[in-house]
C-alpha cells in the first residue's frame, strides 16, 4: 500500500518536545564516561555554591541568627542551585525547538509519501527518503507518529492522515519497521 499526506501546518512546539525527549535510549556500561557521571556532579556542585552565595547576598542583611543563617543559606541555596540545574536544559531545549520549528522544513506545506520500502518527506526547498530499514524506533502519541532514525527523529502529524487510513497506516507502519516499537504518553 502506498500513502500520501500533505501537511500544511507547522509542527506544534509540544509535540516536538515530546518527540526529541521521549525517545527511549539504551543503557550501555561503555557511555558511563567523565563527561556523563561526573561532570554532571560538578555542574550541580556550582549550581549549589552559586544559588547559596546568592541567597547569602540577598539573607545577611535580615537574619540575625548565624544557625539559621547558615541553615538558611544551605537548603535555599541548594534549593535554587537545582530548580536552576533542572529548569535550564528545559529551557534551553524549548528555546531550541522554538527556532528549529521557524526553519523551512518544520513550516508546513510538507507532503510525506510512504510505501513498504521508504517513506520521504519533502516540500519545495528539501527532500528526505528513508528506507524502513533504517528507522531504529516508532512512537505513537496522540497527536504524532515519531520515526527515530540515528540522531533524528521524523514526526508525523496524526492530523494530517485521513481518518480511514490511520489505523492501516500505522499497522503498515509497524509491519515495514523491524523497529523498538512504544505507545507514547503525554510527557
Amino acid at each position: 500500500m502506498k500513502y500520501q499526506f500533505s501537511e500544511v501546518e507547522t509542527v506544534g512546539a509540544k509535540l516536538m518536545m515530546r518527540a526529541i525527549t521521549g525517545r527511549r535510549r539504551t543503557f550501555s556500561w561503555k557511555k558511563l564516561t567523565f563527561s556523563t557521571v561526573f561532570w554532571p556532579l560538578v555542574q550541580g556542585g556550582i549550581h549549589a555554591a552559586g544559588g547559596m552565595a546568592i541567597v547569602h547576598h540577598l539573607l545577611a542583611p535580615y537574619v540575625g541568627s548565624p544557625q539559621t543563617f547558615a541553615l538558611l543559606v544551605s537548603l535555599l541555596g541548594c534549593s535554587l542551585g537545582l530548580a536552576v540545574m533542572k529548569g535550564a536544559p528545559r529551557a534551553a531545549l524549548k528555546w531550541h525547538v522554538d527556532d528549529m520549528l521557524q526553519s523551512p522544513p518544520y513550516l508546513g506545506n510538507m507532503t510525506f509519501e510512504a510505501d513498504e520500502e521508504r517513506f520521504s518527506i519533502h516540500n519545495g526547498s528539501l527532500k528526505w527518503i528513508v528506507g524502513w530499514n533504517a528507522v531504529q524506533q516508532v512512537r505513537k502519541f496522540g497527536d504524532g507518529i515519531c520515526l527515530y532514525v540515528g540522531p533524528f527523529v521524523y514526526v508525523i502529524q496524526v492530523t494530517t492522515i485521513p481518518e480511514a487510513e490511520k489505523q492501516a497506516f500505522w499497522d503498515d507502519v509497524l509491519r515495514w519497521t523491524s523497529s523498538d516499537v512504544e505507545q507514547g504518553s503525554k510527557v
